[in-house]
C-alpha cells in the first residue's frame, strides 16, 4: 500500500488518544475509479458511450454512500476529499473540498478527474485515488 493514501496512516492513528475530526472511508473500486477517469474525459470531449451511461447508476450508488457517510459525521457542511487529495487548490471560489449540502457531491467528479493523475506521465499529479473521504 502507498504510505502517501489516507488508508494506509488513518489505520495508524484512527485510535490514538488525539482530537480528530469524524471521518468515514468510501472505498472505490478499481473499476468505478478507471470509468470516472474514461466517463469524465468523453463528456469533456463530447463523446457519449453506452458504457458511461450505464455507470451513472453506479455513480448514484457512490453519491448515496456519501450521503450517508455525511449523515455519520453530523451533517452539513463536510470536509470531502480523496485518500491523496482534497483538491484545495483546484477552486477557491467553489472549493471541491467544502460539501454544503447532499448536490454539492457532485464535485467528485473533479475532485477525482481533475486532482489526480489523468495520465502516467503527470509527475506532478497524485496517483488515481482509492476511496473518498467524508
Amino acid at each position: 500500500m502507498d504510505h502517501n493514501s489516507m488508508l494506509y496512516w488513518w489505520e495508524l492513528v484512527k485510535d490514538l488518544p488525539v482530537p480528530k475530526p469524524k471521518t468515514v472511508i468510501v472505498k472505490l473500486r478499481d473499476e468505478d475509479v478507471a470509468m470516472f477517469f474514461d466517463c469524465f474525459f468523453a463528456l469533456e470531449e463530447g463523446r457519449r458511450s453506452e458504457e458511461c451511461v450505464e455507470f451513472r447508476s453506479r455513480v448514484r450508488e457512490i453519491l448515496e454512500e456519501l450521503k450517508r457517510a455525511a449523515e455519520q459525521v453530523r451533517g452539513y457542511p463536510v470536509f470531502l476529499r480523496s485518500d491523496y487529495t482534497s483538491g484545495k487548490h483546484y477552486s477557491y471560489r467553489n472549493p471541491l473540498y467544502r460539501i454544503e449540502s447532499p448536490k454539492d457531491f457532485a464535485k467528485i467528479w473533479n475532485l477525482i478527474c481533475e486532482c489526480h493523475e489523468p495520465m502516467p506521465y503527470a509527475f506532478f499529479m497524485p496517483p488515481r485515488p482509492n476511496a473518498l473521504v467524508v
